[in-house]
């Protein structure tokens, strides 16, 4: 393969990507880094690609850094799969003031953020969401499946179909060391007679998350079908949830895992 050098110290700033989805025949991403160190984006538009929004990984083949990537106040919306994909080879990404609304395709698996461990490639670690509005996905707002070192404080999450934050791993990565903190987690479990959480802690079997903090955040829960604000699956354990607050309905928290 081609070797392609590592950019360093780069700008991005003040940039509007319009993919005009319609006329795409193919699923192109707005903006893609693949091999990048010192990266800062800042007041940009990404919206209504067929793919995603922005792509961050290692695009399977190059091996290098992507580290000290900084997106701020931004807004990346109406693209038809995730808004923001970290992928394979992220090691420090840091998302912050930004709106990201309205990704994905209704049915399918897409996400406002979606930060993937692919197994057999580079893992994904030390990911920062902070301070940003991140709504109306198309599915969950947030999926972290098997990250590392996630810190997910300050923003206003809502309006999600199903889960605002979903947390998942596989038989080879758990996700751990997640700290969401300090956020205001809105209407969550939208989907007609759906009963999803508003923050999922591990699925069934080995899809599980260990080492998650939920502290601190409030929960607005003003009459919408959502039945739980933090559900833990029995697959995950030693996570901490505690001093939140919830505002409406009071919903509740179902803790199943050893040690929690």
């Amino acid at each position: 393969a081609a070797k392609i050098p590592t950019l360093t110290l780069g700008y991005i700033a003040h940039l509007t990507l319009d993919g005009n989805s319609a006329n795409q025949t193919v699923a192109t991403s707005g903006l893609r880094i693949i091999k990048a160190t010192s990266l800062y984006a800042e007041n940009i538009h990404v919206k209504d690609f067929k793919g995603n929004g922005i792509q961050i990984d290692d695009n399977a083949v190059i091996l290098g850094s992507i580290s000290t990537i900084h997106i701020r106040n931004s807004r990346i919306e109406y693209n038809l799969q995730h808004g923001i994909y970290l992928g394979p080879g992220v090691d420090g990404v840091t998302i912050v003031g930004s709106d990201i609304n309205d990704n994905g395709t209704t049915g399918q698996d897409f996400y406002n953020v979606f930060a993937e461990f692919i197994a057999g490639r580079t893992a994904i670690s030390d990911i920062v969401l902070g301070g940003n509005l991140i709504w109306q996905a198309k599915r969950a707002n947030i999926r972290l499946h098997g990250a590392v070192q996630v810190r997910i404080f300050g923003n206003l999450v809502g309006s999600a179909p199903r889960q605002n934050i979903l947390i998942t791993g596989d038989a080879t990565k758990d996700s751990h060391l997640i700290t969401i903190t300090g956020n205001t987690l809105g209407n969550a479990s939208e989907e007609a007679a759906s009963t999803y959480a508003s923050v999922q802690i591990g699925t069934s079997g080995t899809s599980k998350a260990t080492n998650v903090s939920v502290v601190g955040n409030t929960f607005v829960n003003p009459g919408v079908p959502a039945l739980t604000n933090v559900d833990e699956d029995a697959s995950s354990n030693d996570n901490t949830i505690a001093g939140n607050v919830v505002n409406g309905a009071p919903y509740t928290f179902i803790i199943r895992g050893a040690n929690s």
